[in-house]
């Protein structure tokens, strides 16, 4: 989701929002986890479903 994300962003920059989450309190790393593109009056958006209660 990363890099769609990022070229999303290049693709039409200023329209694009990425929210990113890290993946724990001390980690370094993170991921995008909700991408927003606003175009003429409407705003999408792009969200991850979660997996709870699998496994």
């Amino acid at each position: 989701m990363e890099a769609f994300a990022a070229r999303l962003d290049g693709a039409i920059p200023g329209r694009v929002a990425v929210e990113c989450h890290k993946d724990g309190l001390f980690a370094k790393a993170s991921h995008a986890a909700r991408i927003s593109v606003e175009a003429h009056d409407h705003i999408y958006v792009l969200e991850p479903q979660t997996r709870s209660g699998l496994g």
